[in-house]
């Protein structure tokens, strides 16, 4: 059966580094997986009273931080699938939009479906590695916002008792094998 990876493209404030996504297009490409790319796309609550307003334009600087977010996403999803088809790679996009304080939950939810789960090491929020690492059940592969081409030689498993815990070790066994270091 082939493996399904899932790619979360982050937006904001920072944005999914073109290095994550080669990464995982490579990760793909030697697994022979499909990759899911999910673009994330912020959407800000209106916080502004009339007080705040005369000050600062937090309405306009919400939708500024949206409009940022959108045209990431945009311009990230493209990128993806330019890579991945080039590499030969079977991709299907996504997209995820969400108000921004509930963003962690919506990504360990929405990994729940996939095989693994790719992120950057650089640049995601500690939250947002917890959220996905104990919160979806599914193995984890964090990467250093560099390109990355090596040998996964070193793993280290994140370790609660839970049921979801014994479950992503299991599924992970592929590259528990065949580490030298395994922590």
């Amino acid at each position: 059966m082939k493996r399904h990876l899932f790619l979360p493209l982050l937006t904001y404030p920072d944005a999914t580094s073109e290095f994550m996504i080669s990464n995982a297009v490579a990760l793909a490409h030697h697994m022979q997986a499909t990759l899911t790319v999910c673009a994330v796309e912020i959407t800000v609550p209106d916080v502004s009273n009339a007080l705040s307003s005369l000050i600062i334009d937090v309405a306009k600087m919400a939708r500024d931080a949206e409009a940022l977010s959108r045209k990431r996403a945009s311009v990230l999803t493209q990128r993806a699938v330019d890579e991945a088809k080039a590499a030969s790679v079977d991709v299907s996009t996504r997209e995820i939009r969400i108000e921004e304080p509930f963003l962690v939950e919506a990504l360990a939810e929405a990994s729940r479906s996939y095989d693994f789960v790719l992120l950057e090491l650089a640049g995601v929020s500690r939250p947002i590695v917890e959220a996905v690492l104990f919160g979806s059940g599914r193995p984890l592969i964090l990467y250093p916002r560099a390109p990355f081409g090596g040998r996964m030689d070193h793993v280290a498993i994140a370790w609660d008792g839970s049921r979801a815990a014994a479950r992503a070790a299991h599924d992970a066994l592929a590259f528990l094998e065949r580490a030298s270091r395994v922590c």
